[in-house]
C-alpha cells in the first residue's frame, strides 16, 4: 500500500476523500444525516478494511481471511522472534491490568517496539522472500 500510495500518510487510505468530505458538510448544511452518521476519515473504517479484504478474497480466489488474522500470526511469530509477550501486548494496544501499569509506569516503551518491529520487519522479509 506505502508502494502505491507514496503520497498519502496512512497505510490504508480513504479514497476519495475529498469529495467525500464535501458531500458530508452539504448533507450537514442541508440537516440530511442520520444520528448514525460518521464524517469521513482520512483513512479506513476497519469495517471498510473488512469489506475490501472480502471482495479481495471472493475476487482472487483466496480463502477467507479476517484482519484479525495477522494480529494472531504476529502474536505467534513475535514469541518465536523472542520478543517478550509485554512488548508484543503493547504493540497490539492490549491493555495491561497490573496495578504498575495502570497507575505508575509512564515510560511510552517507544524503543523497546521499535526494536520489536524492526525484528518483525525482518521476519517478514524472509518470509516474502523464501
Amino acid at each position: 500500500m506505502m508502494s502505491r500510495h507514496p503520497e498519502n500518510e496512512f497505510l490504508f487510505p480513504n479514497h476519495g476523500y475529498e469529495q467525500k468530505i464535501k458531500r458530508w458538510e452539504g448533507k450537514l448544511a442541508e440537516g440530511n444525516t442520520s444520528k448514525y452518521a460518521k464524517e469521513p476519515t482520512k483513512y479506513m473504517f476497519s469495517e471498510m478494511l473488512l469489506d475490501n479484504v472480502e471482495s479481495f478474497c471472493l475476487k482472487y480466489k483466496v480463502e477467507k481471511f479476517l484482519p484479525r488474522d495477522f494480529r494472531r500470526t504476529f502474536k505467534t511469530l513475535a514469541g518465536q522472534l523472542k520478543i517478550t509477550k509485554e512488548i508484543h501486548d503493547r504493540i497490539q494496544h492490549h491493555s495491561l491490568h497490573d496495578v504498575s501499569s495502570v497507575h505508575y509506569d509512564r515510560y511510552d516503551y517507544n524503543e523497546e517496539k521499535l526494536e520489536a518491529l524492526l525484528k518483525w520487519e525482518c521476519k517478514l522479509h524472509e518470509l516474502i522472500n523464501s
